[in-house]
C-alpha cells in the first residue's frame, strides 16, 4: 500500500473553500497517524480510494519515520493544532460549519466554546456520532449550505463514512478530526506545552487514557513500523 502524504496549513484549506475555479471539487482532509495508516492497511484500502483523501502526516511516529528514514525536512504537523488554527481562519471569513460526531453533551459544549471564542463562525448544525441515520445526516448537512464539515467519528468509522458519502454532500471541504471535539469541549486536556515541544504528547495520552489506548501503542505501533520496514506500507511525501 502506497501512502502519498502532503504538507498542509490552515491557509491552504481556506483557499480550497474560497477558490471559485474549483467548481464542484471537494477536498477531504485526513490526518495520517500510525493508527489511521494501520486501519487503511488492515482493511485493504486501494490506492485509488486513498487518493480521494488529502492525507497529511500526523503523530510523532510518522514524523520520525519521515525525518530519520526518508531524510525529509518539514515542520511537524499536529492535527489538533491545525484544526484549532483553521477555526481562527474560518472566524476571519465568517464561515459556516457543521459538526458530526461524539455525544450530544460533548457537541453542546463544543458549540458553546466555539461561539464564545470564535464569534464570527456560524455553527449551522450538528449530529450525534453514536446514533444516526446517514440519509438524515446527509439531508441535514446539505440543507445548511456550509463551508466546512468536521467529522469526528473516531478512526475507522470516520474514514469509511467520508469515503462512502462525500459525493452526496454539497460541501467543499470535509475534515476528519478524530476526538478533537473532546478537547474543544474541555472534556480532555492536552499535554503541557513542554511535552508537545519535545514530541511527547503521545506519552501524556498513553498515561491518562491507558485502558483505552494501550493496544494502539503497545501493539499497533510495532505493527506499523514492521509494515514500513517490510514495505507493506510505503510512505511518500508529495504535494497536491
Amino acid at each position: 500500500m502506497i501512502i502519498n502524504l502532503n504538507s498542509i496549513n490552515k491557509e491552504l484549506i481556506v483557499s480550497k473553500i474560497n477558490k471559485e475555479e474549483n467548481g464542484n471539487s471537494q477536498y477531504l482532509i485526513q490526518y495520517a497517524d500510525f493508527n489511521v495508516l494501520n486501519y487503511f492497511y488492515e482493511n485493504n484500502y486501494e490506492n485509488n480510494e486513498l487518493s480521494n483523501f488529502f492525507l497529511y502526516p500526523d503523530s510523532t511516529a510518522v514524523y520520525l519515520y519521515i525525518k530519520l528514514f526518508l531524510r525529509r525536512k518539514f515542520s511537524k504537523i499536529i492535527s489538533t493544532d491545525l484544526q484549532n488554527d483553521l477555526l481562527e481562519e474560518l472566524n476571519k471569513n465568517k464561515s459556516f460549519i457543521y459538526l458530526f460526531g461524539d455525544s450530544n453533551k460533548i457537541l453542546e459544549k463544543t458549540i458553546y466554546e466555539i461561539r464564545q471564542k470564535y464569534t464570527n463562525i456560524n455553527v449551522s448544525g450538528s449530529q450525534n456520532g453514536y446514533y444516526y441515520d446517514t440519509n438524515i445526516v446527509l439531508f441535514d448537512i446539505n440543507k445548511t449550505q456550509i463551508d466546512v464539515l468536521f467529522v469526528g467519528l473516531g478512526v475507522g468509522r470516520q474514514e469509511k463514512w467520508i469515503l462512502e458519502n462525500y459525493k452526496k454532500l454539497n460541501v467543499k471541504v470535509i475534515v476528519s478530526v478524530g476526538g478533537w471535539f473532546q478537547y474543544l469541549a474541555g472534556n480532555k486536556k492536552r499535554a503541557p506545552l513542554f511535552m508537545r515541544k519535545i514530541h511527547l504528547e503521545w506519552m501524556h495520552k498513553f498515561i491518562l487514557e491507558f485502558p483505552i489506548v494501550w493496544k494502539r501503542y503497545l501493539i499497533g505501533l510495532p505493527k506499523f513500523y514492521f509494515r514500513l520496514l517490510n514495505n507493506k506500507i510505503v510512505i511518500r511525501m508529495s504535494s497536491k
